[in-house]
């Protein structure tokens, strides 16, 4: 979970059409997850997988990650007279993540080597371009009532401009100098999907001033993300070799609550 800040601005031309702006940046979603009790093998990488059956015993790993999304656009609204706005706009969205895996190993009897630990680190970054078109419903206004609820619903083609990962590593053995992978990276374009849906419902308290609350959900499709870069990298080769795989998604939610002001 994360907190944010939004911000919107809509200048109303007349009494048909109007201009709409906004802007949002979360940070940072932080996870984490981890296991004892091995002996584990390693899986879904590009390097041969190693366990057990190599001399090695992991016997522990942990995860951690952490990602932050931005988005700003501009449209253009159109009122029809009834329930519906219509908006049509430009708009940018920004996800970048990061993911860093540590495990612990020791070596099957009779131990040759002393234990160690490795680690590696991915980052990925994706800005997308593009147009959108969505839709503003008014789902509850009574003419002499306070309290107003409305649906919004928007989705667009963005262009992922130079999507990009980097993957680092080190192995580390007591008593023996550290040795570091990596670095490996890669880029490309990709043509990327990106909607969002939200309910809010707004209470009047005075004039000028109403107090907004609702529920909003953005989904990427078309992005990069480190998960999905462990099974086209390999630090280990000489020199580090790396593709991207920018087919992942991402689904986020949550609550948003603030402040309306009119003039």
């Amino acid at each position: 979970m994360a907190a944010g800040v939004r911000y919107g601005l809509i200048l109303n031309l007349d009494p048909v059409y109007a201009i709409e702006g906004n802007y949002f940046s979360v940070s940072s979603f932080n996870g984490s997850a981890s296991t004892t009790g091995g002996p584990y093998g390693q899986d879904n990488l590009a390097a041969p997988s190693i366990g057990p059956a190599d001399g090695i015993d992991f016997t522990s790993a942990a995860v951690t990650t952490s990602g932050t999304i931005g988005s700003a656009e501009l449209n253009w609204r159109r009122r029809t007279g009834g329930p519906i706005v219509w908006l049509a706009g430009f708009r940018w969205f920004e996800w970048n993540q990061a993911m860093a895996v540590t495990d612990r190993f020791v070596l099957v009897p009779p131990p040759s080597e002393p234990p160690g630990s490795s680690s590696l680190d991915v980052a990925t970054g994706n800005n997308l371009y593009g147009g959108q078109v969505g839709m503003d419903l008014c789902l509850w206004n009574r003419a002499a009532g306070a309290f107003q609820v409305n649906g919004l619903g928007k989705a667009g083609v963005y262009y992922n401009h130079a999507a990009y990962q980097r993957t680092t590593g080190s192995f580390v053995q007591e008593g023996l100098p550290p040795v570091q992978l990596g670095p490996a990276s890669a880029t490309a374009d990709q043509t990327s999907f990106a909607g969002e849906l939200g309910i809010n419902a707004s209470l009047r308290i005075t004039e000028w001033l109403s107090w907004r609350a609702g529920y909003s959900f953005f989904w990427l499709t078309g992005v990069a993300t480190p998960a999905a870069q462990l099974s086209v990298t390999n630090i280990t080769d000489s020199p580090p070799s790396a593709m991207i795989d920018t087919t992942d998604s991402i689904l986020l939610h949550g609550v948003t609550t603030g402040l309306e002001a009119r003039w």
